[in-house]
């Protein structure tokens, strides 16, 4: 469940971190990737050969998580947050009345937003539920720099990324590298909001495929 690792010499000292980033970087690249490799240098089965189209070359779709966290845009930013605190991705997605996604906030997005004086008490906040204490922001805590409640339009980022049902779990790595992006919606040929996908979900896939 760890997004980073230190890597360290012989001597103990660090030289460097690793990444999921990373990891799917030389994933991508690698030959390995290919379909045709070979079961006896294919690393990223555990056990059997693949049978049929290798993970890579399957649609995302076959492995959405469609646990989705979403409000929409006129959400106050309190509900928001509280939305937030609870999602097990750290994401909300924004949608509309159909589904359609029209922006993501992430804690990042709400810390830009709040007071620089009030931003400890909404970590603090996060660091309590994330070790299963339960908990809710003061008033004070919810004040934005305008001094305003805000909604979640007011904060979310609009430069939202997604892929089809139908994307190749391979397209949807090369997405997510390109674009930097940790966690992509996805939506089917309507445009509508059907599950999310990130990081750890597509190096899982590989390495059970």
């Amino acid at each position: 469940g760890l997004r980073r690792l230190p890597v360290i010499a012989s001597d103990g000292k660090l030289v460097g971190m690793l990444t999921r980033g990373d990891l799917l970087q030389a994933i991508l690249t690698s030959p390995l990737m290919s379909p045709q490799a070979s079961s006896a240098t294919q690393p990223l089965s555990r056990t059997a050969p693949l049978v049929g189209v290798p993970p890579q070359k399957r649609p995302v779709s076959d492995y959405i998580n469609p646990d989705i966290t979403t409000v929409d845009e006129q959400t106050p930013i309190s509900e928001v947050i509280d939305a937030l605190i609870l999602s097990p991705l750290k994401r909300v997605i924004v949608v509309n009345a159909e589904r359609h996604v029209k922006g993501i906030i992430s804690d990042v997005d709400v810390l830009s937003h709040l007071q620089e004086d009030v931003r400890p008490g909404f970590l603090n906040t996060l660091a309590s539920w994330a070790r299963g204490k339960t908990g809710k922001l003061s008033a004070d805590a919810l004040q934005t720099q305008s001094g305003k409640m805000r909604v979640a339009a007011d904060i979310m980022n609009r430069d939202v990324v997604t892929v089809t049902a139908s994307t190749s779990v391979q397209e949807t790595i090369e997405q997510m590298i390109e674009t930097r992006r940790k966690i992509l919606p996805v939506v089917d040929m309507q445009g509508h909001l059907i599950g999310v996908v990130g990081r750890s979900d597509l190096l899982r896939i590989l390495l059970e495929g």
